[in-house]
């Protein structure tokens, strides 16, 4: 029965670069969370209840908080494959694993390609003629992703 007027609630952030399991971890003095991009390893929220009215409390019943971590884009082109296969390795490893398009270049009728072993670090390719045989051939790679590793 009392208006919003008279009661508030704030939303404050906390961040860390630092493993937030560990106990040693420098988190920053809480703030107000205004929206807009934050770089941290790790995230911590609180709500802050007031009331101007003696003997009303604000209940919070539910906070969402939802983070979007951009996209990230890393591409490689004109690279030749060794016809047992080519490791490509990303120089910085996404949070999770990417999706990966390639773009064969040069292919015969009948060859083909496998992409395996896709992880956040990179990925496997190997090139085969029609006969399954292992063969070089050039491609270019993308990779979309997001995220940093630490």
């Amino acid at each position: 029965s009392t208006t919003p007027e008279r009661w508030d609630v704030k939303l404050q952030i906390s961040v860390t670069d630092d493993d937030p399991e560990m106990p040693e971890a420098e988190w920053t003095d809480w703030q107000s969370f205004v929206l807009g991009d934050y770089t941290a390893r790790a995230f911590k929220f609180r709500a802050l209840l007031s009331s101007e009215k003696q003997g009303v409390t604000p209940l919070l019943s539910g906070l969402k908080v939802y983070v979007d971590m951009p996209d990230r884009v890393i591409s490689e082109n004109d690279l030749q494959s060794a016809p047992a296969g080519s490791v490509i390795n990303f120089a910085n490893p996404f949070r999770d694993k990417p999706a990966v398009a390639i773009s064969a270049q040069d292919m015969a009728a009948g060859d083909y390609f496998k992409l395996t072993s896709v992880t956040e670090s990179g990925f496997t390719i190997r090139f085969f003629n029609e006969n399954g045989g292992g063969i070089s051939r050039n491609f270019d790679y993308l990779a979309k992703g997001y995220g940093y590793q630490h």
